[in-house]
């Protein structure tokens, strides 16, 4: 979600206006005027401490996270160091509570304030493991928006009516390419895909693989911090223990499954997963 006034620098250094804030504040509640209560809602925003509390006052039932990368940036100039780099982002990353707790104690036993700072300035929801699986984005950014800003920057001077009409051609235009480029595309599993499926099987680190039913499977994975993880795998109700494939509205799927299909565990197994992409 974007920040509805033009310059957001004042408000995270604590010098927004009150009056600049009430802006804020009714913006936020013409949006819920116009969407209404939508369930399963997630709105990200940035290091705007202003905007997350107004959020939190006219949107109560949405989930409210905060940007990762503005986290990150923010972090970095309070603590540094090959810890925080390695660990921070893959805690943010973490579907499950446990991962996070281990990289996050990874980060306390190098410097114990940063977990104090966190909570005290940081305490939206910014960690995949705390997201609900309700919602289905599993994002840590705001990028969609940014993006969306970056490309109808050069239209702010329209009349609003117009700019709603160029957004609409925006719009039209982009799904117009996005089915050619499909168009051209052969019948059977997409090519993103295809791609995370080569990415993996480079580098498989399954220790294990028992199958517990007809489809059902536990996979021991050798991660990158050399931990043994063991997940379950339930094709039918699409389901992992790692939760990344419950977090997700798509192709994406967990970990445990992309290595079910390097390994060609049966037949059966490929066709199911290649069928619920």
């Amino acid at each position: 979600m974007a920040d509805p006034t033009e310059d957001a620098s004042e408000e995270r250094y604590g010098s927004r206006s009150s009056a600049s804030m009430s802006s804020i504040h009714a913006w936020l509640q013409q949006l819920r005027k116009a969407i209404g209560g939508v369930p399963n809602l997630v709105i990200c925003t940035d290091a705007c401490k202003g905007l997350e509390t107004a959020v939190g006052a006219v949107f109560p039932e949405a989930e409210n996270r905060e940007c990762m990368r503005h986290l990150y940036q923010n972090f970095l100039k309070k603590y540094s160091g090959d810890v925080i780099t390695e660990h921070l982002y893959p805690a943010a990353k973490s579907y499950t509570f446990g991962m996070w707790q281990w990289h996050m104690k990874k980060i306390f036993e190098f410097e114990p304030r940063t977990i104090d700072y966190l909570e005290q300035h940081h305490n939206r929801i910014w960690r995949r493991s705390a997201f609900s699986e309700n919602s289905k984005c599993d994002y840590l950014t705001n990028n969609v928006s940014e993006s969306f800003n970056a490309q109808i920057k050069k239209f702010k001077g329209l009349l609003l009516h117009e700019l709603v009409d160029r957004i609409r051609e925006l719009i039209m235009e982009t799904r117009y390419r996005r089915k050619m480029v499909g168009m051209q595309w052969a019948d059977g599993i997409l090519p993103n895909v295809i791609k995370d499926l080569n990415l993996i099987s480079n580098n498989v680190k399954v220790v294990k693989v028992a199958v517990c039913d007809v489809d059902v499977a536990e996979v021991t994975i050798l991660d990158d911090w050399h931990n043994h993880r063991r997940e379950t795998v339930d094709l039918q109700n699409h389901n992992c223990s790692c939760r990344q494939w419950q977090c997700l509205n798509g192709y994406t799927f967990s970990l445990a499954v992309l290595n079910l299909i390097v390994l060609n565990i049966t037949n059966e197994l490929l066709v199911k997963i290649s069928m619920v992409s």
